[in-house]
């Protein structure tokens, strides 16, 4: 959701680190010390993490993108979270009623089943990049969180044998993650509602 939650795009591989829709990197192609030290130590994955604790953070203070397996062999997930969405009920105590709140998550669908990945966390340009390689083929992607648009960015483009990789959304109900000493009164919030605006909330391009 471009400008509050995120934005997924299948197809706009950019060139090179992918900073073009970043800052534009220094001419004269010698870098600063501080960044050349924050890239030489970029996290890399070789294996796709197989749950949250162990995949690529990407945030801004606000929105937060953890990417790992998905529920199925052919899959990928991106959960996320946003600190503002927290629960507003003071009448159960802390944890259930000002509890952050699940949103959902995006899954990348793939022709085959994943058989590895080759991922790169560089925290100079706070920027994830990559491929995806499958038994059909591989998806090269891109990804970042804006800073200033709290904003989940996503560019992707798929091999030959990958073309039908696809992105859906899975909503989470707004309930709190805790389950120790719930009040036994405790009740959820309302399932989401979806619809149409004058401006879209979420775009896809191929």
């Amino acid at each position: 959701m471009i400008g509050t939650a995120a934005a997924v795009g299948a197809g706009g591989w950019l060139a090179g680190s992918g900073t073009a829709w970043a800052a534009p990197q220094a001419s004269g192609g010698a870098a600063a010390l501080p960044e050349r030290m924050a890239r030489a130590a970029a996290p890399r994955w070789r294996r796709l993490p197989g749950d949250w604790k162990d995949g690529p953070f990407l945030a801004n203070g606000l929105l937060g993108a953890v990417v790992y397996q998905g529920a199925t062999p052919n899959s990928v997930k991106v959960m996320l979270s946003h600190s503002q969405v927290q629960d507003q009920r003071p009448q159960w105590r802390a944890p259930y009623g000002y509890s952050r709140l699940p949103i959902g998550h995006f899954d990348l669908t793939l022709a085959g089943e994943v058989t590895g990945v080759d991922w790169t966390l560089d925290l100079w340009d706070a920027e994830l990049r990559g491929t995806v390689t499958t038994t059909r083929g591989s998806v090269r992607f891109t990804m970042l969180v804006h800073n200033a648009r709290t904003a989940l960015l996503i560019f992707t483009r798929p091999s030959a044998g990958e073309e039908s990789a696809a992105w859906s959304f899975t909503w989470m109900p707004a309930v709190s993650p805790r389950t120790k000493d719930k009040p036994a009164d405790y009740t959820g919030n309302p399932d989401p509602r979806t619809g149409s605006a004058a401006t879209p909330t979420m775009w896809s391009s191929r």
